[in-house]
């Protein structure tokens, strides 16, 4: 069974009473926590598409103290997400990339 989290949807796609109640109910995490349960092709993907590298030189998100990491509860299942801009960019467990190309 998959146990990564793959990206699914962004707080701008959701209607705002659901994103109020994954935030309400969030607890903030670690980067490493963060890392350790996401899928990573669709999170380097994420973060390309916010202007970040990945390899090679230039302005990580690792690096970027602004970047906050969550864990919290929706449609009663764990989910993970990093708040980039006052957006929230949602992980769910055993998903394929909705989202991808």
């Amino acid at each position: 069974m998959n146990d990564k989290y793959y990206y699914l949807t962004n707080c701008t796609e959701m209607r705002s009473y659901k994103i109020i109640n994954i935030i309400n109910n969030s607890t903030e995490i670690t980067r490493a926590t963060f890392v350790k349960h996401t899928e990573r092709v669709c999170r380097l993907r994420l973060e390309e598409f916010l202007g970040y590298v990945t390899k090679g030189k230039g302005m990580r998100v690792s690096d970027d103290c602004y970047i906050t990491y969550h864990k919290s509860k929706w449609k009663g299942v764990t989910i993970y997400y990093l708040r980039h801009s006052c957006i929230e960019y949602i992980f769910v467990k055993g998903e394929k990339d909705l989202n991808g190309q």
